[in-house]
């Protein structure tokens, strides 16, 4: 029987799966720009015993046919973001068996310096990071249906 890897997927700007879809009183996602956010939901998620913390991760802001729609203006909040990659250094010492995974593209930056800060995480973390290769764009279907069920 294969094992089923189970995670949780984040964000390191101010919404997103935070307040727009998450109401609970609890939520302190308006703290993503703080360590202590961080660290406390990596070590919610080692306690859970969850394989992994994926930090996903865009460059630009979301747009469909050159357009950005208002209602995604509005609800959507994408900037400004955190660099995924500084989050999941800082909770490297924090965690010991989390996998720390990111979205990382090729198309936006240099081959050898994201080689070379991927690498390093890996090697500093136990060989706990993971890669989310990304094209560095939105995608545009995802985001035009969430945009028409908001109207």
């Amino acid at each position: 029987m294969k094992r089923l890897h189970t995670g949780l997927f984040e964000n390191g700007q101010p919404n997103d799966t935070g307040t727009v879809y998450w109401r609970h009183p609890d939520n302190e996602r308006h703290n993503y720009d703080s360590l202590r956010y961080w660290t406390d939901l990596a070590r919610l998620c080692e306690d859970a015993k969850l394989d992994f913390l994926f930090l996903a991760d865009a460059w630009g802001w979301a747009e469909i046919d050159g357009k950005r729609p208002e209602i995604c203006s509005i609800e959507g909040l994408e900037l400004p973001r955190i660099d995924p990659a500084i989050i999941v250094a800082s909770l490297i010492p924090g965690t010991q068996h989390l996998g720390l995974t990111i979205t990382a593209a090729t198309l936006v930056e240099q081959p050898f310096s994201l080689e070379r800060r991927l690498a390093s995480l890996d090697q500093l973390s136990g060989g706990r990071f993971g890669w989310n290769v990304g094209n560095g764009g939105h995608g545009g279907g995802r985001l035009r249906a969430r945009c028409r069920e908001a109207r």
